[in-house]
């Protein structure tokens, strides 16, 4: 997350206008525990 070309906040943006609402996968490496590992995905959601 956060490198690449990836427009992370794009496409969930878009994904909430088509109204999807199935699963998404995504990879990580955690930083600590779970909770700050993950963190990243509030900030990409918007």
């Amino acid at each position: 997350p956060g490198t690449g070309e990836i427009n992370y906040p794009y496409l969930f943006r878009l994904l909430d206008e088509i109204g999807y609402g199935g699963w998404i996968g995504c990879e990580y490496n955690p930083r600590g525990d779970t909770a700050q590992g993950l963190a990243w995905r509030t900030e990409l959601a918007g």
